[in-house]
């Protein structure tokens, strides 16, 4: 049993000493036996078998997460709605490239732009109000308004926005979601035209409907009246 612990605690120590020969520390191996200095050089080629595995492991989790990362990011910009991330002051930190694309702008000309910048005029109170309310309350938010392009064009967009972490850990930040809603409020426009037209053809029946009764009331009196205008005493009172 004494054995049996002197060789456990002996095999202790070579491993110590060869992690501290692999951390560069300077072993004096004219103190070891050719037992010890196989058996150590035994532990070192086991922990360089061991070292490079968990490399092969960690290449092989750097690469999956590289493949994710670039994965998302084609998601994130070839998304088919506008991503952009803005920190408190309303500057943009981040977004996508249909993002860019729908401003008429490079990606890198939107990064330090002020959202309000690709807002118009009357419209900047609601934006500002808009991001006030999330930061309030912390519940996503949405606003419609008018966004103007570089080239200074308009178009409508509807405007979803949530809280989201800054790098510093706070909840500054606001993400939201811009959505072109031209073909919406054509759609809109259109049905209330078509509403209106609607609603003019039910008055203009109603009218004419009124106006035959008013016309049928009128025959009704000149017909009565010229059925004998040969003899006056027959005339009604109101013609007499």
């Amino acid at each position: 049993m004494v054995e049996h612990n002197n060789a456990h605690g002996h095999s202790g120590d070579l491993r110590q000493q060869a992690e501290a020969l692999l951390a560069g520390q300077e072993i004096d191996f004219r103190t070891l036996t050719p037992e010890q200095t196989a058996s150590l050089v035994h532990d070192l080629q086991v922990h360089q078998i061991e070292l490079e595995m968990q490399n092969d492991e960690l290449r092989r989790t750097q690469e999956e997460l590289g493949a994710a990362r670039d994965r998302y990011l084609d998601l994130y910009d070839y998304a088919p709605i506008a991503y952009v991330t803005t920190e408190a002051a309303g500057t943009i930190v981040s977004a996508n490239l249909t993002a860019a694309e729908l401003f008429g702008v490079g990606r890198d000309d939107l990064l330090g732009a002020p959202l309000s910048d690709f807002v118009a005029r009357q419209d900047q109170d609601a934006l500002y109000f808009h991001r006030r309310e999330i930061r309030h309350t912390g519940y996503p938010q949405r606003c419609e308004l008018t966004m103007m392009k570089a080239d200074g064009g308009s178009f409508p967009a509807q405007l979803d926005s949530v809280i989201s972490p800054d790098h510093d850990g706070g909840f500054d930040n606001c993400r939201s979601m811009i959505t072109d809603v031209t073909e919406r409020v054509r759609a809109d426009e259109a049905l209330a035209r078509l509403r209106h037209r609607e609603s003019l053809a039910v008055l203009t029946t109603g009218i004419a409907h009124d106006f035959n009764n008013l016309l049928t009331t009128v025959l009704a009196g000149h017909s009565l009246a010229t059925m004998d205008l040969d003899r006056p005493d027959r005339l009604p009172l109101h013609l007499g």
